[in-house]
């Protein structure tokens, strides 16, 4: 399994990353697809089910759960 450690250089998107996928996710724990354009502010569920499970594998376990 790949981890953070081995991506080399891309080391420095993860923590802005992180951040904007939170920044994205609505108190219901739905990830928005595009908040800052009304006809996509809806959360789809297999964007959102990818989302969330990379957010579990990276350590953010209540941002998983708050989604599913």
């Amino acid at each position: 399994m790949t981890t953070i450690r081995d991506v080399g250089l891309h080391c420095s998107l993860y923590p802005r990353s992180i951040e904007i996928i939170h920044s994205c996710q609505a108190e219901s724990g739905a990830f928005l697809a595009c908040p800052s354009f009304s006809q996509y502010a809806y959360c789809w569920l297999r964007d959102g089910s990818f989302i969330a499970h990379a957010m579990d594998r990276v350590g953010e376990h209540a941002s998983a759960a708050a989604f599913f």
